[in-house]
Order: C-alpha cells, then sequence, then structure tokens
C-alpha cells in the first residue's frame, strides 16, 4: 500500500482527476452554455472536480484489480481536493463563466456554494484520517 502512494498510476490518477476531468466538464458546459441553466452547469462543474474512488474500491475488489493504489489513489485525492476543488471550481467559473457567458456570470458566481464544499471536505478529510490512525494503531 505504501508504495502505490510514489506511482505512476497515482500521478497519472491524480493529473485525470484536477486537470483533464474538470476541463471536460467545461468543455460540456460550454458545448451547451446557450440551453444550460447556470445551476446544472455549476452542480456539473462540482462534479468534475470532486474527488471518487469509494466505488471504485469495491469494484477493484470485487474483480480482483490493484485494490491497494485504488485505496492510495483515493486518499490522496480526497486530501488534495480541500485545495483543487475550490480552485478548480473558482478558476472554471469566475474565468471562464465570464468569457462564455458575461451577461449571467454574476448569478452564476452567486450560485456557487463554497461554504457547503468546505464543510463537506471537512468531513471527508476528517474521516479518511480517522480511519488511517485507527487503522495504524489497531491493524487486528
Amino acid at each position: 500500500f505504501k508504495e502505490r502512494f510514489s506511482s505512476r498510476g497515482i500521478k497519472i490518477g491524480l493529473a485525470c482527476q484536477f486537470f483533464l476531468m474538470p476541463a471536460i466538464g467545461f468543455v460540456t458546459i460550454a458545448m451547451f452554455i446557450q440551453t444550460l441553466e447556470p445551476l446544472y452547469a455549476i452542480t456539473l462543474l462540482i462534479i468534475c472536480a470532486s474527488p471518487g474512488g469509494s466505488y471504485s474500491n469495491w469494484w477493484c475488489n470485487l474483480i480482483n484489480a490493484d485494490l491497494a493504489l485504488s485505496v492510495a489513489m483515493t486518499t490522496v485525492s480526497t486530501i488534495l481536493s480541500v485545495a483543487f476543488l475550490p480552485l478548480n471550481i473558482y478558476l472554471y467559473v469566475e474565468l471562464g463563466y465570464k468569457v462564455l457567458s458575461p451577461e449571467n456570470a454574476q448569478e452564476v458566481v452567486k450560485l456557487l456554494p463554497f461554504t457547503v464544499i468546505g464543510y463537506t471536505l471537512a468531513v471527508v478529510i476528517s474521516a479518511v484520517v480517522l480511519g488511517m490512525l485507527f487503522g495504524l494503531n489497531f491493524p487486528q
């Protein structure tokens, strides 16, 4: 498990999670900017920028894939999401939306739920840290 944290798979996964996925979400919004309501655009950006993984851990276990890599990726992406999730949302909404649809930019920025995102990330990060500490102190 410890070896997976420095593997190439983690680097590729993080690049996809925090750069490629939000960019694809933004391109999707750009393609449908005329018909997509701002609330749905924000929701799509948040989903694309959010870390995933617990479901992939189950699939990896089920099909006997590299479960240690999947758990390591989930852990690292969850921890890094504290910075990257708000950063990606701000970048794509504040900067990008003002270029694509300047008339809706203020409305879209007001829809950003940064407080809720912060609380959610704090709960998830606390759970990950407590779980890891519990596992280290009580390995049985």
